[in-house]
């Protein structure tokens, strides 16, 4: 888990979830309040290496924002060396942006990707 920069972010971004889903690794924004069950935000990623959009589904409580499974390869593969990860999040007209930073993404991405494997 990794806080939203608080200078440069919006009250609602909590921050950045990375954990082990059934299959691999998950990416999860974390915002508050939570979000319906059944909403399914834009959710735009941008680092050193490129911008991409994925359309998310609340997870429950409702607070956390799953993403599919392309957003953890680009983890994988695209964070390496940003300093930081520009996160917008579009909701029944609403937007929250904000940004995480990034130092010790390698680390975090290989423990858990080893551990995901071993469940």
């Amino acid at each position: 888990m990794r806080a939203a920069d608080p200078v440069r972010s919006d009250q609602e971004l909590v921050g950045l979830m990375l954990r082990c889903g059934d299959f691999d690794l998950e990416v999860l924004p974390i915002v508050i309040p939570p979000l319906p069950p059944r909403a399914k935000p834009s959710v735009t990623l941008g680092s050193l290496r490129g911008t991409r959009t994925y359309e998310g589904s609340a997870a429950p409580p409702g607070s956390a924002i799953l993403l599919p499974s392309e957003a953890a390869a680009n983890a994988k593969e695209s964070w390496f060396g940003s300093p930081e990860l520009e996160i917008g999040i579009l909701h029944d007209g609403t937007t929250i942006k904000g940004v995480v930073a990034l130092d010790g993404i390698s680390t975090a991405v290989g423990t858990l990707t080893a551990a995901c494997a071993t469940r």
